[in-house]
């Protein structure tokens, strides 16, 4: 069974936070992604925790939609230099969006729950 989640970095700002998250939706269903008909969880998780979970589900072969720092104002064409100018390793995710197996899905939950309750 495929399961999603959506997280998103607990340090934003809710406006901010808010936008990454449409954009994280958005960029699911242009992938065409499973929407599923069960609400997605969203987790809040600390933003250095992003870029770990983003790897392991890729790894997993999850789909994953990411929205970073570098993808904010100006226009897409100064974004697009902005984020291929930029090592994956410093970029500051701001939300990712997952659909995978349920397993996974809820391994990684789990991962962000265990590290907010440290």
């Amino acid at each position: 069974m495929t399961a999603r989640v959506a997280f998103v970095a607990a340090d934003l700002p809710f406006g901010v936070a808010a936008n990454a998250l449409a954009h994280v939706a958005l960029g699911f269903a242009t992938l065409g992604a499973p929407s599923g008909s069960e609400p997605a969880p969203i987790v809040l998780t600390a933003n250095s925790r992003l870029a770990t979970l983003r790897r392991q589900a890729r790894a997993a072969g999850a789909a994953v939609v990411d929205f970073t720092a570098g993808m904010t104002g100006e226009t897409w064409v100064e974004q697009l230099a902005r984020m291929a100018a930029l090592p994956e390793a410093e970029q500051r995710y701001y939300a990712l969006a997952i659909a995978g197996p349920a397993p996974l899905i809820e391994s990684l939950v789990a991962q962000a729950d265990a590290e907010a309750a440290a």
